[in-house]
């Protein structure tokens, strides 16, 4: 193996670690759990699958004992479902059931602080219309148990909704409740509003597509468009933003625009229908995962990322109607990817640009992984089970917080890093233009935006710690970290 193939390996591999370190200055994603099938590895199975692939957010669509279980102590968040048919049971019953329910089904299986949201059924709206009536009351109750518990600030309640439930999306800004659910509705959106709680929807553009195949380009449907829609001066690439910000103008209609929203499902089949493909069905995900992570909005919501959960974590093949409903899993039952993304799990990222690597998994080995945690191990990868560790750095991620936690005054991993990444570390650093006039060293090959010397220009500047912002200080501090561990590793 060359030496250049060597270091876009190790580099890929850095850039992975980062990207997926828990931020509040990216919009979480998750994997949703369906499990309507017959043939699916044990729970505990499941667990550690989702681990090795350092996925921390989980849907799953009941409260079965034996999963709870399995989660419990992983550190792994879930949003629990409360299947359709308890809805009555819950919204008939008095507080105490609520609580009794939740204590029975729920916390005595796994702790609270791995609950991010109970989801109060599914697509009940127009698609399980009997089930209607129960929604609000039975979210009104298992909230006021939840208060009782203290745990109504941490745990969240919704319940995830089909596009169907729009009488109209198209444009987006026309978009607007069906008559038939606004008398459910309106208390949902006020409750939600009321208690901080996201409208959460369930995003299909694959259905969309193959319902309108003579209307909708499959290419604004992947993310692909080379065209804009405009829709009163907001501009729309891709049929997921479009139909997140129908959903956002039928609540303002209603009065409630200030609802954030979450993405509950979304995903594109890789078999069993038309362009339904492995190839679409990475090139989908792969561009919601990244829209999330890059934390990039709605154009109605532009400064808010939304969250997402991917759907789904394997195939059904228990599930009903068209094919395709069976073929979602980006996983297969024996934990290796459905699809080949080898080739665009890696990439670069220099001067600012993202530029995917071409891998051959036929020739993946060897490759150097790159544990970034408090200190950095460098493990050397030789085949299937075979590795070593062949250095390593006591420059770290705890570096990176002590000396940031010392500097900034922030309270947390997760202030430091939103703060870092607003900062100009241009105004901290010493640059190779700094030195050389504006202009590059060319005759070693060294840009002028390079970075001669980290936290260089307070060595020459008549200035104090407070004079600096913190977010300039965070921004140079990542760069001092993550450009010698980038160093270490090739050398």
């Amino acid at each position: 193996m060359g030496n250049h193939q060597l270091f876009h390996r190790i580099f890929s591999l850095i850039c992975l670690v980062f990207l997926f370190t828990p931020s509040t200055a990216a919009a979480p994603v998750g994997l949703c759990y369906g499990r309507v099938a017959n043939n699916l590895p044990a729970p505990s199975s499941v667990v550690d699958l989702l681990k090795s692939n350092g996925i921390s957010r989980v849907r799953i669509f009941d409260t079965d004992p034996d999963v709870l279980k399995a989660f419990s102590g992983s550190g792994i968040n879930l949003m629990i479902g409360v299947p359709n048919e308890i809805l009555p049971s819950i919204a008939n019953n008095n507080l105490d059931f609520s609580l009794q329910w939740l204590q029975n089904n729920v916390l005595s299986h796994i702790s609270p602080t791995q609950i991010q949201y109970i989801a109060v059924g599914n697509e009940v709206f127009l698609k399980d219309p009997y089930y209607t009536p129960f929604v609000v009351p039975a979210i009104n109750n298992l909230h006021q148990a939840l208060q009782g518990l203290n745990l109504a600030e941490t745990i969240k309640l919704s319940t995830p909704h089909a596009a169907c439930v729009l009488s109209n999306s198209f444009p987006p800004s026309a978009g607007d409740f069906s008559p038939n659910v606004q008398s459910a509705m309106i208390p949902l959106l006020q409750f939600l509003k009321d208690t901080n709680s996201p409208m959460m929807i369930n995003v299909y553009p694959y259905f969309s597509y193959i319902n309108n195949v003579n209307d909708i380009p499959l290419d604004y449907a992947l993310f692909k468009s080379p065209n804009i829609l405009s829709d009163r001066g907001v501009s729309y690439s891709n049929l997921f933003d479009a139909t997140i910000d129908s959903f956002v103008a039928a609540m303002e209609k209603a009065g409630f625009g200030g609802v954030r929203v979450v993405v509950t499902e979304t995903g594109w089949p890789k078999a069993g229908g038309e362009a339904a493909t492995p190839d679409n069905a990475l090139t989908y995900n792969q561009n919601a995962i990244s829209r999330a992570l890059g934390n990039l909005g709605t154009p109605r919501r532009p400064e808010s990322g939304v969250e997402v959960f991917l759907f789904g974590l394997f195939d059904e093949d228990g599930k009903n109607g068209e094919a395709c409903e069976r073929h979602f899993g980006v996983f297969e039952l024996d934990g290796v990817k459905a699809y080949n993304a080898v080739p665009h799990d890696a990439f670069t990222y220099m001067d600012g640009q993202k530029e995917f690597v071409q891998i051959n998994p036929n020739d993946l080995f060897p490759y150097l992984l790159v544990n970034i945690g408090s200190g950095v191990s460098i493990i050397k990868v030789d085949g299937d089970g075979k590795y070593e560790r062949v250095s390593g750095t006591s420059v770290g991620g705890g570096t990176f917080w002590g000396l940031g936690r010392l500097l900034t005054k922030c309270k947390s991993f997760d202030e430091l890093l939103e703060l870092s990444h607003r900062g100009n570390n241009r105004v901290i650093d010493m640059l190779v233009g700094d030195i050389f006039g504006g202009m590059d060293y060319a005759k070693i090959g060294l840009s002028a935006t390079a970075i001669a010397s980290s936290f260089g220009k307070a060595i020459s500047e008549n200035k104090e710690l407070e004079d600096y912002r913190p977010e300039d200080v965070g921004g140079s501090l990542l760069r001092l970290i993550s450009n010698n561990i980038g160093q270490v590793n090739i050398l």
